[in-house]
């Protein structure tokens, strides 16, 4: 019902705790732990939704094609994403596609979140990656703003239709 969809959701996603399981600085018990006692009373509830987190996880058709033709053009990919531990350990399957990149990050690895200007910093020390020459693609303005506070050219991801007009068209970024 909404009323138990709105408490799980609170106690599980919407709250500080979401934030440090991306941080990586709890290990999977701490943060189940830190989620039911958001709100106890859903325990059940919590636990279910804990177990399968993964499902949260999509990646779109055309991710993998779209990586290949990049990498054919001569092009090094990295990542940087926030992402816990747990929610890699049971989403990996559907991101098969990381085996297509040069290197990066998963938040949780190292323990920064963005839009920290460190984990900007530390993909482009650990990568040899000229800023200038990279370009930095996020779903949130905030990570694009301080991706382009970092010296990288940033795009705001809405659609890939929209990245490649941006791209093709030679808009200035």
């Amino acid at each position: 019902d909404e009323e138990t969809i709105d408490a799980v959701a609170q106690a599980v996603f919407l709250n500080e705790d979401w934030i440090e399981g991306d941080r990586g600085i709890l290990n999977e018990d701490e943060l189940l732990q830190a989620f039911i006692d958001n709100n106890p009373a859903y325990e059940p509830q919590i636990r279910e939704t804990f177990q399968h987190l993964g499902e949260t996880v999509h990646t779109y058709g055309y991710t993998e094609r779209w990586l290949d033709s990049l990498k054919n053009k001569g092009y090094r990919l990295y990542i940087l994403s926030n992402f816990s531990e747990p929610l890699y350990n049971q989403a990996k399957e559907k991101l098969s596609f990381l085996s297509k990149v040069d290197g990066g990050y998963m938040s949780y690895q190292i323990q920064l979140l963005k839009p920290d200007p460190a984990i900007y910093q530390r993909l482009i020390k650990d990568f040899h990656i000229i800023p200038e020459h990279a370009v930095f693609l996020d779903d949130l303005l905030d990570n694009v703003a301080e991706a382009r506070a970092q010296g990288l050219n940033a795009i705001h991801f809405t659609s890939i239709h929209a990245l490649h007009e941006v791209l093709q068209l030679g808009i200035k970024i």
